[in-house]
């Protein structure tokens, strides 16, 4: 007779990484956080800014990015969330009638630097393989439970947008 991997990975298991995820949470200099501080290190050292020019053709809005040689300016953010808001220098379609594309933000780019830092995470503590169901990606239950215990990315992305951008230079000197 053969278990399957699902029985052996109880609510409890998952409740228990719950709960150390909670604390990671409430960290605001934990593994997750400091992961962003990283990404962003990256893009003020290698990025600069980007204009957004649009332009009306008939009925229908269109966008155009023009790469500045401007780096970002630190001082010119209050919160993580302003700096966030500002365009990567890339398009994206909208699929909607009236405006073709749109910008992407910071903030479109976080989710895959929050899913890679959980990953990493749940790796670090030898958690990850623990969480893999039988086809081979994350237990269902797990994602459930973030959402339910508010720890989703969009709640860590809620929650990283209202740190200081002084706190993120603060943390900069300390890493």
């Amino acid at each position: 007779m053969s278990f399957s991997k699902e029985l052996y990975l109880t609510q409890l298991d998952i409740m228990a990484i719950i709960k150390r995820l909670k604390r990671e949470f409430a960290n605001e200099n934990g593994y997750m956080d400091k992961a962003g501080f990283r990404w962003i290190q990256q893009i003020l050292r290698h990025e600069c800014r980007s204009n957004i020019k649009q332009t009306l053709h008939g009925d229908d809005f269109s966008l155009s990015i023009e790469k500045t040689q401007t780096p970002y300016y630190p001082p010119a953010y209050d919160t993580i969330g302003d700096f966030l808001e500002e365009p990567t220098g890339d398009l994206v379609a909208t699929f909607s009638s009236g405006q073709s594309t749109t910008y992407e933000t910071w903030e479109d780019r976080y989710m895959e630097v929050y899913n890679n830092a959980l990953m990493d995470w749940l790796k670090m503590y030898n958690l990850h393989a623990k969480l893999l169901s039988h086809d081979g990606f994350i237990d269902e239950r797990f994602w459930d439970a973030l959402i339910e215990e508010s720890l989703s990315d969009l709640d860590w992305l809620e929650r990283f947008r209202k740190l200081k951008f002084s706190m993120f230079t603060l943390q900069l000197v300390q890493m």
